[in-house]
């Protein structure tokens, strides 16, 4: 009986439960469009379009025609920018007189140096202040022109030295060598100018024992 009675009572129990729920879905029914409604507003305001990057190529037009005036530098934003413009006016057309516009010292002497190289003239070199770089002006005009005579204005005998064996080493010719008057320079010209004729005959002209003997040795199978 008590069985009865404690079944009873849950099945009473069950009942008011299940009205309960149903009063509630009742009372907050699901819209189904007005879900799919939001559902759709949240995926619209929610997703981002990337858009798409257009790659543009750019192709230099900087040709040779374009450095053929002095004026295309004035077009430059700063004074370092013109410089190296004018420069590169001066190479081009081989014409030094537009290494005066140049501001910058440093680039002004640079300028100055290749194009005396360029047109082989020694008097260019002058206009450069400092000894040092006069003196490399000097060396590379004598290199470039094959002139021995032009290391003779090389002021420093170091230098001048040096001038006289790069153009014997540049020219192969051994006998410049002997206007050097540094010893060890004027044996490593003779030195160097033996091996690029291949020529062990050069050897005897090196007056350091060692070094003399280290050359017949390299050159034994060139001897005239």
């Amino acid at each position: 009986m008590k069985m009865f009675n404690n079944k009873a009572a849950w099945f009473s129990a069950s009942i008011l439960l299940m009205f309960f729920f149903i009063g509630c879905v009742g009372v907050n029914p699901v819209n189904d469009s007005e879900n799919n409604l939001n559902s759709s507003n949240i995926s619209s305001t929610t997703t981002s379009t990337t858009p798409a990057f257009n790659e543009t190529t750019t192709s230099s037009t900087t040709t040779l025609a374009y450095f053929s005036s002095a004026k295309v530098c004035e077009e430059a934003e700063y004074q370092l920018k013109k410089d190296i413009c004018f420069k590169q006016v001066a190479i081009i057309n081989k014409n030094p007189n537009t290494c005066n516009s140049i501001e910058d010292p440093q680039i002004k002497t640079e300028c100055i140096i290749t194009l005396a190289g360029l047109v082989g003239d020694k008097r260019l070199c002058k206009n450069i202040e400092e000894d040092e770089y006069r003196d490399q002006c000097y060396s590379l005009v004598a290199v470039e022109s094959e002139r021995i005579d032009i290391c003779d204005s090389v002021g420093a005998i170091a230098d001048r030295d040096k001038c006289y064996q790069r153009l014997a080493i540049d020219i192969k010719q051994g006998y410049i060598c002997d206007e050097i008057r540094t010893n060890k320079i004027r044996d490593d010209c003779y030195f160097e100018v033996a091996k690029l004729i291949k020529n062990g005959n050069v050897c005897s002209e090196i007056k350091d024992v060692e070094k003399r003997t280290e050359c017949h040795n390299q050159l034994a199978d060139y001897k005239i």
